[in-house]
């Protein structure tokens, strides 16, 4: 079997030399990501009604929308309830306000 072991070690090189490929192509995108992270957070201080920043919230509002819509099935098999469960405070407090203002309502 000398062929077989031949192709073995140039299969094994080759995956050792994917790995640090990988590894440092890793490493430069955490220091990418890092670099981007401090730039934003100082354009989000320096100016505050920018594009950087507005894309940012808006990032954040989207990211908020698709897990609020991803968690949709657990709250309903957790117990979570009615799919208006947001508006159910709001609801209940118009409801106590009118019957306060009319108490002989029913």
């Amino acid at each position: 079997g000398g062929a077989g072991e031949n192709e073995d070690e140039s299969h094994e090189s080759i995956l050792e030399e994917e790995e640090e490929e990988l590894k440092k192509v890793g490493g430069w995108m955490t220091v990418a990501a890092v670099a981007l992270m401090v730039f934003t957070a100082y354009q989000m201080s320096e100016n505050p009604d920018g594009v950087c920043a507005s894309l940012c919230r808006l990032a954040i509002t989207v990211i908020g929308c698709i897990v609020k819509i991803i968690l949709i099935p657990f709250k309903y098999v957790l117990g979570g309830g009615r799919p208006s469960g947001g508006h159910c405070k709001f609801c209940m407090s118009r409801a106590i306000q009118f019957y306060s203002i009319f108490p002989n309502f029913s």
